[in-house]
């Protein structure tokens, strides 16, 4: 073999040598960057956290299903089942109804009895019994209803035995306020106003004052503190009032109560003359009163003889409309609904069924 010949196989046996060092340098680059995502996904499926659903979630779902499959075989018994039962068994309709009636108790204060009221779908059917256990207990006490619990329980069962022989419960109005932007309209039993009452009733939601007043049993002292706090630091507001269709201005308005039954605040008669189920809602307004003057004027005030009280205005109506010139605070039975300008307010005539025999207070 030549010198040529060999110096050209030397240079082809280097040249090979030098693609299998290559070819192994990238086989080796492969293995490791394989061996390292390998490895990375293996800590990605450790450290994945476990999306298995709860235990309590699945009861939960379980439970909310079967209680409205309840509710939808329920509606259709009543339905379709009853009217059938009826024709076979001869049984009137007072009889079916007392089978699907419902009878609410419900323990607590306005706040909760307010709460009750805007979750009821169907009024016909609850008949509504309470227990006052608040710090203003308006509700109750408007309606004449003791705050003694044997009592009232005694009370509420004759009534149940009363409906149950065919005799015809109290039915009472029920009012309905709605605003500019809410989703819902919402219920009250007892008042709904803008002004200085709203105000009051906003700050006591969160009062440390009513807090302690409660142990000692003077939550309503509450009101009048917060009143007499709140009537020196508000702003007035103009409004153009609508009443069943008439319509009238008031300057420097300080409050508007739309009560459905005659107190709120403890008892503090805004309406005298209301009645719980004339299918009407009596407007209580001042306007147009110095505030230093308002100051001095609030015992008639309690005492419910502002109609003596010129500014003091009340005025009756099935639907009542305000127009205001800014946002001013709105509250439904103490509640508070928002800062609002435009406030409709209306009654829904004998509504809410009572278990109790009720006298005006």
């Amino acid at each position: 073999m030549s010198k040529a010949h060999a110096s050209i196989a030397a240079s082809h046996m280097a040249a090979g040598k030098s693609a299998r060092k290559v070819i192994m340098q990238e086989r080796n680059t492969t293995l490791e960057t394989t061996s390292h995502i390998s490895r990375n996904s293996s800590e990605n499926v450790r450290k994945m956290p476990d999306e298995r659903i709860p235990g309590k979630l699945i009861g939960a779902i379980v439970a909310v299903g079967s209680l409205a499959f309840i509710g939808i075989l329920t509606e259709t018994v009543m339905t379709v089942l009853f009217p059938q039962l009826m024709r076979e068994f001869n049984v009137d309709t007072a009889t079916v109804q007392w089978i699907t009636t419902i009878y609410l108790l419900v323990v607590g204060g306005d706040g909760t009895i307010n709460e009750v009221l805007n979750g009821i779908t169907d009024f016909d059917r609850v008949r509504l019994g309470v227990i006052p256990t608040g710090s203003g207990n308006d509700f109750a006490r408007n309606l004449g209803i003791l705050r003694n619990t044997r009592e009232d329980l005694r009370e509420i069962t004759a009534c149940i035995g009363q409906e149950q022989n065919g005799e015809k419960l109290q039915r009472i109005d029920l009012g309905k306020v709605s605003w500019e932007g809410c989703e819902k309209p919402r219920i009250f039993g007892i008042s709904a106003g803008a002004g200085l009452d709203a105000i009051v009733c906003k700050k006591a939601l969160h009062s440390k004052l009513k807090k302690i007043l409660n142990r000692f049993h003077l939550g309503k002292l509450t009101y009048l503190m917060l009143t007499v706090q709140t009537l020196f630091s508000m702003r007035t507001f103009q409004a153009n009032v609508t009443t069943d269709g008439e319509t009238e201005s008031y300057e420097n308005m300080i409050f508007a109560a739309a009560m459905n039954l005659r107190a709120e605040g403890g008892g503090v008669p805004m309406a005298p003359e209301s009645v719980p189920d004339d299918g009407k809602i009596s407007l209580s307004s001042a306007s147009g009163i110095p505030k230093w003057k308002t100051f001095f004027l609030l015992p008639l005030l309690a005492m419910g003889k502002q109609g003596r009280i010129r500014g003091f205005d009340v005025k009756d109506g099935s639907e009542i409309v305000m127009e205001l010139d800014q946002p001013v605070v709105l509250h439904a039975d103490g509640e508070y609904c928002g800062d609002v300008q435009h406030i409709c307010f209306h009654c829904m005539k004998k509504t809410l069924w009572l278990l109790h025999r009720c006298t005006e207070k």
